[in-house]
């Protein structure tokens, strides 16, 4: 399924001044279209209050079990060191607040700054979380633990639409096998 021609016009739109809930919309558009209510997904949007720079993330879920989340950021925070760090922070806190929760082998979290995207893959057989964390080297105040190239997918190129359904389809075939599983 190939992503709605209006939904790109709407991405198209965000501009890398937009609040996060101008970029938020139209990725809200795009995970009700792709995770929808008819299949018992449910989507959960939290904005985090307690973030210097807030992000709204939004969790999607299948019979209360974790499938994915996705957490947006306006396009113009990308290239300030601090806010990636901050970013990649938030991610890794909500990997950790999930993986108890998960029925499933794999967890993908997207990082979205406007349209760009960064994908994160927590594997729950081994624990281990890609990409890993960079640890800040104490004595050198720019270590960039948050590496802009992290961030390497665009919704408006094909590669990175291709790259996000193909992420939504493997989430999706996890969760499938997951829910056979709880109500077996």
């Amino acid at each position: 399924m190939p992503i709605p021609t209006k939904l790109l016009e709407w991405f198209g739109r965000v501009g890398d001044h937009a609040l996060e809930i101008h970029c938020y919309a139209p990725w809200q558009a795009l995970l009700l279209d792709v995770f929808p209510w008819q299949e018992d997904y449910m989507l959960t949007r939290h904005f985090d209050q307690e973030a210097a720079h807030g992000a709204i993330t939004t969790y999607i879920s299948l019979k209360d079990a974790p499938v994915a989340f996705f957490q947006v950021k306006r396009a113009n925070k990308l290239d300030i060191l601090s806010e990636r760090r901050l970013a990649d922070a938030q991610m890794r806190r909500d990997f950790d607040w999930l993986a108890e929760r998960l029925s499933i082998p794999a967890l993908y979290g997207l990082s979205i700054f406007g349209t760009v995207f960064g994908i994160y893959r927590y594997d729950a057989l081994t624990g281990d979380l890609i990409p890993p964390k960079i640890p800040h080297v104490f004595g050198k105040a720019q270590t960039d633990t948050a590496p802009v190239t992290r961030w390497n997918y665009d919704i408006m190129h094909p590669a990175g639409a291709k790259k996000l359904l193909e992420i939504v389809d493997e989430a999706k075939d996890m969760a499938k096998v997951a829910k056979v599983e709880l109500e077996d």
